[in-house]
């Protein structure tokens, strides 16, 4: 009786280890040349409220130098829309944006804070 209280005291603990460990899913991928004022292609819908990060890199397209480069976390719908979370990144470099989203349709938006473009690619992850 101690052998089988034994093995399912460790069997219960290699369960508990194993629900414990946390991967991290994605919701949306995205790659892009020469952006500027862009919505995202896909978007993504979550049923309960959730941390979501961005994941992104940038190279700015020839000519386009040192400029802002904008990526805003935005919900859109028929009426319209708005932005959750946004920040701007400069040059060639990459960068995370974290934000809580309640239950709803999210997209990105890509825009340039003066002319130029960047070319761009990404993750959002929860």
């Amino acid at each position: 009786m101690k052998n089988i209280i034994r093995i399912l005291s460790i069997g219960f603990l290699w369960v508990l280890l194993i629900a414990n460990v946390v991967h991290a899913a994605t919701a949306i991928t995205y790659n892009g040349q020469g952006i500027r004022g862009k919505y995202s292609i896909q978007t993504w819908y979550t049923n309960r409220r959730r941390t979501y990060t961005v994941n992104h890199t940038q190279t700015p397209s020839p000519g386009s130098g040192n400029v802002g480069f904008r990526v805003s976390v935005v919900s859109r719908s028929w009426i319209g829309g708005n932005t959750y979370a946004s920040s701007v990144y400069y040059g060639k470099t990459s960068g995370t944006i974290s934000v809580e989203l309640n239950s709803g349709t999210y997209g990105l938006y890509f825009n340039t804070e003066d002319r130029g473009s960047y070319d761009i690619s990404g993750s959002v992850t929860y």
